[in-house]
């Protein structure tokens, strides 16, 4: 449902600015960077069909997932008066910033920062997807019903990582299950193969222990999946037990793009939770004009994400204004309870992020011979 929308307290032709912080890359997010162009494209025709006299325009700068970088760049579209900004996509990104934003009446509305350290009432930072709170859940849930009462994980040195991990353990310990210490590895080191063997050495451990109940828990982003998955294949011991991932790659282009990893990710089943796709009419189609706008073939729920982060901006800004940011955050959260977007309801919990939701399974799968991502189940954690 897109709620009525008056502009008030505007010029009488109103160009509504914000400011973009994505990854930028060509192969990190091209369904996100298409998913904004497609965004600006329906928002302004929305309006114009109600004879609106506003629109959006985006200042998108590109991070890598930098979090020195994401500050920079923040601080430039600060200089250029930009006061809403969507993004940024990564928990560390955002850790980096929020101080600099807090600070300077600002607002990010993030469409895949998912670190429950970063759940903080009042802040600068929005977020349209849950807290990891909930992934942990569905993990450790996910891992237990498989069958499996052992864990080694293995994760990044960031806010992410560290949260999730910690999470993870928590409950799977709850559910009566058995963590190892595992490994935490530095985020795109040139060199995993040491983090890689330590992880074996203590699957062997676990194995010892408790036979075939024993998983890998690899909770990281794409680029450090396709490097840990392909140094994987030169020990037995890991290519012996189940894998389990994370949003952070599932659907990851890295790991489907490198031969050895993908095919690795089929043989240990990679099972990875995602926030579950929505499957409206419009939602439906929204999903097929980004996927065909890079080329076919899955679309990041992240994206997805971005597209609705647009509309709820706009919507928000179109009768607020962006000068006012206090007004324009009491404004957001109230349109946000009204607001069913192609991810679903977008109603914010007291922390300003995205109040429940199911996550879906993904697992690399093969095909006539062609290897690629799709869907296996989806859970009932909310």
């Amino acid at each position: 449902m897109v709620p009525d929308v008056v502009a008030r307290g505007l010029a009488p032709t109103a160009v509504l600015d914000l400011g973009v912080l994505i990854n930028g890359s060509p192969t990190g997010d091209p369904d996100t960077q298409v998913a904004l162009r497609l965004a600006v494209e329906d928002v302004n025709a929305f309006f114009a069909e109600r004879d609106e006299r506003v629109s959006v325009r985006l200042t998108v700068e590109g991070t890598g997932l930098d979090p020195g970088v994401a500050l920079a760049k923040v601080k430039s579209l600060a200089a250029r008066d930009l006061k809403v900004v969507i993004g940024p996509e990564s928990s560390g990104e955002a850790e980096a910033i929020k101080p600099f934003t807090d600070a300077n009446g600002m607002v990010l509305l993030s469409h895949c920062s998912t670190a429950p350290a970063l759940a903080i009432p009042g802040d600068s930072l929005y977020r349209m997807v849950p807290s990891d709170e909930r992934q942990a859940a569905a993990i450790a849930r996910l891992v237990h019903d498989d069958g499996k009462r052992a864990i080694v994980p293995m994760w990044r040195a960031d806010v992410f990582g560290d949260g999730i991990a910690e999470l993870v353990r928590r409950r799977f310990v709850g559910l009566g299950g058995f963590v190892a210490p595992g490994v935490r590895f530095v985020p795109d080191s040139a060199d995993l193969s040491a983090d890689v063997a330590a992880l074996a050495a203590q699957v062997e451990q676990a194995r010892a222990g408790f036979g075939g109940a024993v998983a890998v828990v690899f909770l990281g982003f794409g680029t450090d999946g396709a490097a840990v998955l392909a140094q994987a294949t030169d020990f037995p011991a890991l290519g012996a037990v189940t894998w389990y991932g994370s949003d952070g790659t599932a659907l990851s282009r890295e790991i489907l793009a490198d031969p050895l990893a993908a095919r690795f990710a089929v043989q240990v089943g990679f099972a990875n939770t995602l926030f579950a796709d929505v499957h409206t009419e419009r939602a439906d189609a929204v999903r097929a004009r980004i996927s065909a706008g890079v080329g076919g073939g899955p679309v990041y729920f992240c994206a997805m994400a971005a597209y609705d982060a647009v509309w709820l901006a706009a919507l928000t800004a179109a009768v607020t204004g962006t000068a006012d940011t206090a007004s324009f955050e009491r404004t957001l959260v109230a349109t946000a309870a009204t607001y069913e977007g192609v991810t679903g309801p977008l109603t914010l919990d007291a922390a300003g992020d995205r109040a429940e939701g199911a996550y879906d399974v993904w697992t690399i799968q093969e095909r006539d011979g062609d290897l690629g991502w799709g869907t296996v189940s989806r859970t009932a954690e909310r």
